[in-house]
């Protein structure tokens, strides 16, 4: 009985740190995101090596290789939504499984990349609750296109979250914006950070 709950606590366990570093589960659009959390996770385990690996020669190391690859499989089977996982159904190493979802879901289409884009243009920052959720939501929304490829100037993702303040932050925007100078090559425009924007924002709000 002792060693079925501690085999129970051990499973619990495992699946807590999977859901914790891949907390979204693959389907589809959001591979990039999925993959890199998942290859970190694997890695984390001890068992990114049998995706990139080949079977040990060794007949006494071979039951290992095959316990580390089933683990494997089980992480990456975990973080399938049900259509995804019909779709690798067939697969039968952790390495086919990886494959075929990288061939399948790694080029992200045009469509994806759209809708990333257009809800960070659509996202508003409040004037009258606390901003860090939506500065937070524009951040995740960047982050996305850059990881499918999509890559925003970052003077440029300053002017768009400066266009989304409330009216009531007006008066901190002059002074930033007073206080921009060329620096390193780059004009004053183009010294204008997301960062910066973000955190006089917060400034002001804490400050209110």
């Amino acid at each position: 009985l002792t060693d079925c709950l501690a085999l129970q606590i051990s499973i619990s366990t495992m699946s807590s740190a999977l859901y914790s570093a891949v907390p979204n589960a693959l389907t589809g659009p959001n591979y990039l995101e999925w993959a890199q959390a998942m290859q970190s996770y694997l890695m984390a385990q001890g068992q990114w090596k049998v995706l990139t690996g080949s079977p040990p020669q060794d007949p006494t190391k071979l039951a290992d290789w095959n316990d580390t690859d089933l683990r494997a499989q089980g992480n990456l089977r975990l973080r399938l939504a049900p259509s995804v996982i019909t779709a690798v159904s067939s697969q039968t190493t952790a390495a086919d499984i990886w494959k075929h979802l990288k061939d399948t879901y790694g080029k992200p289409g045009v469509p994806v990349v759209y809708q990333d884009f257009r809800a960070a243009l659509s996202l508003t920052i409040p004037g009258d609750a606390n901003p860090i959720p939506a500065l937070d939501k524009l951040e995740a929304y960047f982050q996305r296109l850059e990881t499918n490829k999509f890559t925003v100037a970052e003077h440029v993702k300053g002017m768009i979250l400066m266009a989304k303040l409330p009216a009531s932050m007006d008066n901190m925007l002059q002074v930033y914006l007073s206080g921009l100078k060329p620096v390193a090559g780059k004009t004053a425009i183009e010294s204008i950070t997301v960062q910066n924007v973000r955190d006089a924002t917060i400034l002001q709000w804490e400050q209110r």
